[in-house]
């Protein structure tokens, strides 16, 4: 992997509302909270922790979160199920936000999946919803770019229609495919840092460190939208 990653203690101060002050939280890996290479607790309070028992499929732990090797497709975190899974296909609406960096610029590299569905990036200007039906957005050259630490924030609404914002400023692809997208095939967020677990090929293992997630099964609008973005870019200095 390259590099640590960027240090809270270099960030500014931190937003006075706190994710779980938002309606709606569905999942929170929190930076420096309960991060393990076993296991990355759930702050939500739904118990959708990130396990992996197995020490050759597991992440290391740098800057406060998870450091995955693109290299080893086997990578991977099930997401406990002891609320239910997150259902992100169909009308279901969704928000999530997650601090990253990406250690290479081409792999195909998904944030949450499962065998049905995932959301990843495929490359620098390429984000990818699939729930059977594909829908891609490209944005500008470098936007999701290499060894750059970003905030990346997306919201679906019930009639599948998807936004973006990139530290916390509003961004538009320059294209997009199949959208709005409303196929409720992925029904179920069970992995972490892929789409795919234990497979040699085909897997989109993160690569990378990914600093924070936080996902609402609502689509955030908004004061509730801008305090989420708030926290996270004043947490982590973007």
């Amino acid at each position: 992997m390259l590099g640590l990653g960027t240090s809270l203690s270099a960030a500014g101060a931190v937003s006075e509302v706190l994710p779980s002050d938002i309606s709606g939280l569905a999942l929170w890996y929190q930076n420096n909270v309960g991060v393990a290479v076993g296991q990355w607790d759930d702050s939500s309070g739904n118990s959708r922790h990130a396990v992996q028992g197995t020490a050759s499929e597991q992440a290391a732990v740098s800057g406060g979160g998870l450091d995955f090797d693109g290299a080893d497709p086997e990578d991977h975190y099930d997401i406990a199920e002891s609320t239910g899974y997150i259902n992100p296909g169909g009308t279901n609406a969704f928000t999530i936000a997650f601090v990253a960096k990406r250690d290479d610029n081409d792999d195909d590299h998904a944030i949450v999946g499962s065998n049905t569905g995932y959301l990843a990036f495929l490359n620098e200007t390429n984000i990818t919803y699939r729930s059977n039906a594909i829908t891609q957005f490209t944005f500008a050259a470098d936007t999701w770019a290499q060894d750059a630490q970003f905030l990346c924030t997306i919201t679906k609404d019930t009639s599948g229609n998807f936004l973006f914002w990139k530290n916390g400023v509003s961004i538009s692809p320059t294209a997009s495919s199949n959208a709005p997208n409303t196929d409720a095939t992925w029904s179920t967020i069970k992995l972490f840092g892929a789409k795919h677990s234990g497979e040699s090929t085909g897997s989109f293992t993160w690569d990378g460190i990914i600093y924070e997630v936080v996902m609402y099964d609502t689509q955030l609008t908004g004061s509730n939208l801008a305090d989420l973005n708030s926290y996270l870019t004043s947490k982590f200095g973007l």
